[in-house]
């Protein structure tokens, strides 16, 4: 018995040295050990009891609240994308569309010896145009500021400024307001491209300013004269198209080099001016704004080449603001979230130019006129 005793007590001790050795490991708790229903024992504050649970319900509310504005902004992510992709797509139609057209017109005159375009294709290539513009003024001029200077007189497109609204401070007003502001400098955009890039052959580098030179020489004198020549018009314009097709065939690669940096340099030079003008008019938080500013006048360098080396006459026409105009929807439409009230409504600012086309592709028809774009603009009051 002794023996026996004796032989146990070293098993007895390694097991005692495993249990010390070995991690103690408890049965797993229960979610439902850890519920409020834990602490409604009798020994449990009522007042601890009603606290859990009522933050326990505020939670509840909270997350539930989340979760539902989490949908909503998913949701109206999905509808926008969807949206896009249905104008997307719709722009896409279009421009297969166009591409058609001017195949078939240009197979139709070779003969004429002209570079054809169709209405649909200037139509678009201009609403392009006009929608980035409206974009660039919407989101990086519609915040309000806390502090708003008056445009530099001194500086250059001063004058083009003022011009969006002739004979009064209204532009001022405008740039006043954050929900005016965009209208103002839409139109001051489109001032600067109608004034400095249409007709300016600015895609040409340095042969643009012989170009425009003989160009406002020979230009048929039509301003406030209702008698129009179109014998004098279409050989102006033949000749205009005829030369450009001319400079055009004359760029090589060496020449096309030199054309791009001195683009570059002009585009440079636009964007100082026109910071000196809209530059404290801007939003805070401007990342992007010169990179779509000079995709706006790449766009409108390309629109020119293509007026210029076809044969009918394109005009961007603003209307006289002196004249006192009344909204007029034979040519004109108003700017997106406004509605025609009845009347005779006074138009306060055209935000973009009408279009006018003379003649047709094919070198005929100068004695007709075309209107392929209305021109936007906005009857409201800056002070509104």
């Amino acid at each position: 018995m002794t023996g026996i005793e004796f032989a146990s007590q070293p098993q007895s001790v390694a097991s005692e040295n495993a249990a010390a050795e070995s991690p103690l490991i408890l049965p797993p708790v229960s979610p439902k050990r850890l519920s409020v229903s834990a602490y409604s024992g009798s020994d449990c504050d009522p007042e601890v009891q009603f606290n859990l649970r009522t933050s326990g319900v505020a939670l509840h509310d909270e997350l539930q609240f989340e979760l539902t504005e989490e949908r909503k902004l998913r949701e109206k992510a999905e509808s926008e994308l969807c949206e896009m992709k249905s104008k997307a797509k719709d722009i896409r139609q279009r421009w297969k569309l166009a591409a058609r057209e001017l195949n078939k017109i240009q197979r139709q005159g070779q003969g004429s010896g002209f570079y054809q375009v169709t209405d649909n294709y200037l139509i678009d290539l201009i609403t392009r145009l006009r929608y980035n513009i409206r974009n660039i003024a919407i989101q990086y001029f519609s915040e309000p500021l806390d502090r708003v200077r008056r445009p530099l007189e001194n500086s250059v497109l001063y004058a083009t400024l003022e011009s969006t609204t002739p004979g009064s401070d209204k532009f001022f007003e405008y740039l006043l307001s954050s929900a005016q502001r965009p209208k103002i400098i839409q139109a001051f955009f489109w001032n600067v491209l109608v004034d400095d890039v249409f007709n300016r052959f600015r895609w040409a580098g340095r042969g643009s300013r012989s170009m425009w030179k003989l160009y406002s020489i020979l230009k048929p004198d039509t301003e406030g004269k209702t008698y129009l020549n179109p014998e004098a018009e279409k050989r102006f314009h033949v000749w205009r198209a005829n030369t450009v097709g001319l400079l055009l065939d004359s760029m090589t690669r060496e020449l096309s080099h030199e054309v791009d940096e001195e683009v570059q340099q002009w585009k440079a030079k636009t964007i100082d001016q026109v910071e000196a003008v809209i530059y404290w008019y801007r939003s805070p938080d401007s990342e992007g704004y010169q990179e779509e500013f000079l995709r706006i006048l790449d766009e409108a360098l390309e629109l020119d080449k293509e007026i210029s080396r076809q044969v009918t006459g394109v005009r961007f026409l603003f209307h006289e603001q002196e004249s006192n105009p009344v909204f007029d929807p034979s040519m004109m439409e108003l700017e997106k979230d406004e509605k025609v009230s009845g009347g005779k409504q006074k138009v306060s600012l055209v935000t973009s130019p009408a279009v006018v086309k003379r003649g047709k592709s094919t070198g005929e028809s100068f004695n007709e006129a075309t209107l392929l774009l209305r021109m936007e603009v906005t009857c409201e009051d800056p002070r509104r």
